[in-house]
């Protein structure tokens, strides 16, 4: 009797590849995220901006020290919000796009004053939860499965 064994997949080959699918993982992620965070702004950040901010941002245009426009919270000047882009790391933005987006909101060291502008102390801004990470688009999974399966799948031995 004789007994032959073929397989049909390659660990060497996975391990090969492993960083690269894992990369390219990571971006998919963080361009899902990128989206998914930008569209969180575009319809409106919970809690919504206290009047005394509405009514700073008004003064600021009209003294022409900021050209951004609107009530939605994050999105004034579009700085943070064209700031978000997905890397090959994952996710980057400006700092203070974290600061936001912690629990609890955060206490600013030194808020900017400006000349006639009356002078504001011992705010908290709260928490707006920008950054969506978590809920994946079933194609990032997808992609990532069929990564992982085209590098463990060896091609010389396939299943018929």
């Amino acid at each position: 009797m004789n007994l032959q064994i073929k397989m049909n997949f390659s660990f060497n080959k996975l391990n090969r590849n492993l960083n690269k699918i894992i990369k390219s993982s990571i971006f998919d992620i963080a361009k899902d995220s990128e989206k998914q965070s930008k569209k969180a702004i575009d319809s409106g950040l919970t809690p919504p901006l206290a009047k005394s901010t509405i009514s700073i941002r008004r003064w600021k245009n009209k003294k022409g020290i900021a050209s951004g426009t609107g009530t939605k919270p994050l999105k004034f000047t579009g700085a943070l919000y064209n700031s978000i882009k997905a890397t090959k790391e994952g996710l980057e933005m400006l700092k203070y796009g974290i600061y936001h987006n912690r629990k609890g909101g955060f206490k600013p060291k030194k808020i900017p004053t400006y000349k006639g502008m009356a002078e504001i102390g011992g705010i908290t801004v709260p928490q707006r939860r920008f950054i969506i990470a978590k809920e994946q688009r079933k194609e990032t999974v997808k992609r990532f499965k069929r990564r992982f399966m085209k590098n463990l799948i060896d091609r010389r031995f396939r299943m018929k």
